[in-house]
């Protein structure tokens, strides 16, 4: 179901896309046309194609973009609905276009956020089963041929670790504190990996050391390290008055990925050698052997 609303998604963007153009492109559609609604609902359909394209590889993700999609949606058909009742120049045809589309995109949202569900449920099953082996972490011998995908994914683990703290903080404070330690040993492990494997080779490769994107990428680890630790603290000290920390965990976090993915990681594979590529992980699988601070039993390969 997940790929099958994702296809709707998409298509659903690409023909809102395709229609939006004709109608700016100057096709008569037959009623009033209230300019700023067509071309807020063309630059969406391009928004609708990019979140069926998440939803596609990332039901979580994706239900987060619908659920945008879906409110942004609903307060423009609200400000239409005002207008029209005001006989502002705005087609019944419009209003009940905006109708379709916000009803479809919280329908999406909807069959998404079931998903998220049955997934989490599923995975919590399995770590239920495997309760007795300990905390497993995905071994690296399993990893995808490039240092981005293996990277990105690890992203997205952390990113989940940290979803199940935010969604347990209402809940048992003593889990709640053991799954933002697991998460910060896991998120700091993967720092210390950028900046102890990954990034050193993007200099060796590139020449780019006192002024190229690690050092942008270490000032904002800095950052995202102080953040950890203030939350940390906080947690430490028996409160759970961290929203304002954990914003901007979440702010620095988002922005910081999306750098790493889209630009750092792909530099580093079109430089690197697939001898240098198997030299990271290799170092990688020593670092994997040793316990991760806030994990039961350390990480096992």
């Amino acid at each position: 179901m997940q790929r099958f609303v994702a296809v709707v998604a998409a298509l659903f963007g690409v023909v809102t896309v395709f229609v939006g153009g004709r109608v700016l492109a100057g096709l008569d559609p037959g009623f009033e046309v209230f300019r700023p609604l067509v071309i807020f609902n063309t630059i969406m359909g391009v928004v609708y194609v990019m979140a069926g394209l998440r939803a596609w590889r990332d039901p979580r993700r994706g239900r987060t973009w619908a659920a945008v999609i879906a409110l942004l949606n609903l307060i423009v058909l609200l400000s239409i609905g005002i207008a029209y009742a005001a006989g502002a120049g705005v087609a019944a045809q419009s209003l009940a276009a905006m109708s379709f589309r916000t009803l479809v995109w919280g329908g999406i949202f909807l069959v998404l956020a079931r998903t998220v569900r049955q997934v989490a449920a599923a995975e919590a099953s399995a770590q239920a089963d495997e309760a007795d082996a300990g905390w497993v972490i995905r071994p690296v011998e399993d990893a995808p041929v490039t240092l981005a995908s293996f990277y990105a994914v690890d992203h997205d683990d952390i990113d989940r670790l940290l979803d199940e703290f935010r969604a347990s903080k209402t809940g048992d404070r003593q889990a709640a504190v053991a799954l933002y330690r697991e998460f910060k040993g896991r998120l700091e492990r993967h720092i210390g990996w950028e900046e102890d494997i990954l990034f050193p080779l993007f200099e060796r490769l590139t020449g780019l050391v006192d002024n190229g994107p690690t050092v942008v990428m270490r000032a904002e680890h800095r950052r995202i390290n102080e953040l950890l630790e203030a939350i940390d603290a906080t947690l430490a000290a028996g409160a759970m008055a961290i929203d304002a920390d954990e914003a901007a965990l979440l702010e620095a976090l988002a922005a910081h990925n999306l750098k790493e993915e889209n630009i750092l990681y792909p530099m580093i594979d079109r430089q690197a050698s697939a001898a240098d590529r198997e030299a990271v992980f290799a170092r990688m699988r020593v670092e994997l052997a040793r316990p991760v601070p806030g994990t039961p039993g350390g990480a096992r390969v």
